[in-house]
């Protein structure tokens, strides 16, 4: 009667296991997976001074379809050297054709600001990121490109 019992709670756990595990996949693919906004994006930075160099970066971005938020991280590509070291975190949201987040360097460099663009045609964002520099607010123009899966 006891193994009975032991036997009975052993597969009542293995059970709750499975059934949490396999929640947390659909859950998963339901609010995330199949979203045309997850996956890989690239901006294009203009050069703010002349002779400077036109900046690139790849954010690899996760949608929520649940309650439209986004967040991810964000690489510098180019110009290459130091920069190309750099990341940040972002978290934001899309909402009726626009694409706001704030964005904060995750190393020792303060380098925080938002992007808010609007989409001007499919999965293409035209505007502007916001970052402070020696107390003035910088707007400086961006364009945001989703990655074509190869």
């Amino acid at each position: 009667m006891l193994h009975d019992l032991g036997i009975g709670v052993l597969g009542s756990v293995i059970g709750t296991v499975v059934w949490i595990g396999i929640s947390k996949i659909y859950l998963y693919i339901k609010f995330y997976k199949n979203s045309e906004y997850s996956g890989v994006w690239i901006d294009t930075i203009p050069p703010v001074t002349p002779g400077g160099e036109e900046k690139h970066d790849e954010i690899v971005v996760k949608h929520n379809k649940k309650d439209n938020t986004i967040s991810g991280t964000i690489k510098r590509t180019a110009p290459h050297g130091e920069e190309t070291e750099r990341t940040w975190e972002m978290n934001g949201a899309i909402n009726n054709g626009y694409f706001i987040a704030s964005f904060w360097h995750d190393g020792p460099q303060k380098s925080n600001g938002c992007v808010y663009a609007k989409l001007t045609s499919d999965n293409r964002y035209e505007g502007y990121y916001l970052e402070e520099h020696n107390g003035t607010i910088d707007k400086t123009p961006i364009t945001l490109t989703k990655k074509r899966n190869a």
